[in-house]
């Protein structure tokens, strides 16, 4: 056979734990012929030692020995493969040599293709090597004398089928490449343009030559890889918002130009004092949601103006005092559009009387309804009032007492000064409480006395009526 394309070694297997018959005493075991492709070959720092059809049978009690020269350095060693059905258990420095033992139970079969890879050796050649195969008792081994082989690479050169189109990427990136490796690519189409697929010159092997990312396998040649795109047609997308000062409305993908039949992602962001309504387009589209903030549509073969509503919101703060509570919409803060009429309702306990709508009582319908409605312009804040019920009128009371009856005319003018004046504020409608509690036992020590009722008619009760009298232009004008 041609050095060309090898060089037959002779090896010497010896027979170790039953793995192979012992020899009888004084027997020579037979050489074991084997070809070696690249005898001693490396790529960079690491040893690649070839076996093709290795007529032998490694096992458990065997091992191999690789010598290395004086000025190589094992022992900055990081692995060693064996690339066959078996896995190396251990590998050993010993001086300037590495002695690689197989796993329990593992075996390289005869007729195998073997191929040692010993990684990181420091300085390993050119060199002359020693390759011995045996049990601890060999004492015959093989050796090769001659320079080293160095693994052929070869140049791969990475091309778009025109420049405007794409890029065509080399992922692995560690050209120049042996023959055999497996190469990953990528292609990235611009805008206007997809991929379509990939060729080669010379013609490689593909996982698939139909995919963006793929990968190939390297020839025992130099090889151009070119990635092929074709033109499509894109239309422009216009995001926009509705008001201006609403929010925004942003494409996802980020292009801004998409074939027609894409899907487009597309999301809103209401901005301080607005929410999201929907969106709506010109022309139309097909929305995945039209009423979700965040949502996508499919591109039409025509420019589109894609628009995010949005709506002002205001904020209503609604509470009450003691004596009763606010049951619709309830108490709290209230978020609703911008010029919504919302209804109030208020319901007074027991013992007490609704007394109205304070705060922003302006923008209430009916400030002195339970029952009203507000229009929500911009932020309110109101509260229903609630007051104490006054008690009934029982008894007689210290003016009937000192006229000598309930009808007296100026006992009217109390009544309406009480209804109209004192009943509007807190102090006026305490007031009016005390006088009602206070006043019947008062009466009726008054009732037993004339003096006593003609003094405080004189000194108290008139004076107070004409009081009233005087100054009823101002309270009954109010």
């Amino acid at each position: 056979m041609r050095r060309a394309f090898g060089i037959v070694v002779a090896l010497v297997l010896v027979s170790g734990l039953g793995l192979a018959p012992a020899a009888p005493v004084g027997a020579v075991q037979p050489p074991i012929t084997v070809e070696v492709t690249n005898p001693i070959a490396w790529d960079l720092s690491d040893y690649i030692i070839e076996f093709r059809n290795a007529a032998l049978l490694l096992g458990p009690a065997d091992y191999i020995d690789i010598m290395f020269p004086a000025d190589a350095d094992p022992g900055t060693v990081t692995s060693v493969t064996v690339t066959a059905p078996a896995t190396v258990t251990t590998y050993v420095v010993i001086g300037t040599s590495l002695r690689i033992r197989l796993a329990d139970g593992e075996a390289i079969e005869g007729g195998a293709d073997v191929a040692i890879v010993v990684a990181d050796v420091t300085n390993p050649g050119p060199c002359t090597h020693i390759l011995c195969v045996g049990t601890s008792t060999a004492s015959q081994v093989c050796s090769d004398e001659g320079e080293p082989e160095v693994v052929a690479t070869h140049e791969l050169t990475m091309t778009a089928d025109a420049a405007d189109r794409g890029m065509a990427i080399d992922v692995t990136g560690e050209s120049p490449y042996r023959a055999g490796k497996v190469v990953g690519i990528r292609a990235e189409a611009n805008a206007g343009y997809r991929f379509v697929n990939w060729t080669a010159a010379p013609e490689v092997v593909f996982d698939d030559a139909g995919a963006a990312e793929t990968t190939f396998v390297m020839p025992d040649e130099a090889v151009t890889v070119t990635a092929r795109f074709e033109s499509v047609s894109t239309y422009t997308v216009t995001l926009a918002a509705d008001p201006l000062t609403g929010g925004v409305a942003t494409d996802e993908a980020g292009t801004g130009v998409h074939e027609a039949g894409a899907t487009v992602p597309i999301e809103a962001v209401a901005a301080s004092g607005y929410r999201f309504v929907d969106w709506t387009a010109a022309p139309e589209v097909e929305f995945g949601n039209a009423d979700a903030v965040e949502t996508n549509f499919v591109m039409p073969d025509e420019a589109v103006t894609v628009t995010a509503n949005f709506v002002a919101v205001r904020e209503l703060t609604i509470s009450s005092t003691g004596g009763g509570r606010v049951t619709a919409p309830g108490e709290g803060k209230f978020i609703y559009d911008a010029g919504e009429r919302v209804g109030l309702a208020a319901v007074a306990d027991d013992g007490y009387e609704f007394a109205g709508w304070t705060g922003d009582a302006a923008a209430v319908a009916d400030p002195d309804s339970v029952s009203t409605t507000i229009v929500v312009d911009r932020d309110h804040s109101v509260t229903a009032s609630f007051v104490e019920t006054p008690p009934a009128a029982t008894g007689c009371f210290i003016a009937t007492a000192v006229y000598g009856t309930s009808g007296a005319e100026r006992i009217d003018v109390l009544r309406e000064f009480r209804d109209v004046v004192l009943m509007e504020s807190e102090a006026g409608f305490r007031f009016v409480t005390w006088y009602y509690r206070a006043s019947p036992p008062i009466a009726e020590f008054l009732a037993g006395s004339e003096l006593l009722r003609t003094f405080t008619g004189e000194f108290l009760v008139n004076p107070v009526v004409w009081m009233v009298e005087a100054t009823a232009t101002m309270w009954q004008a109010s």
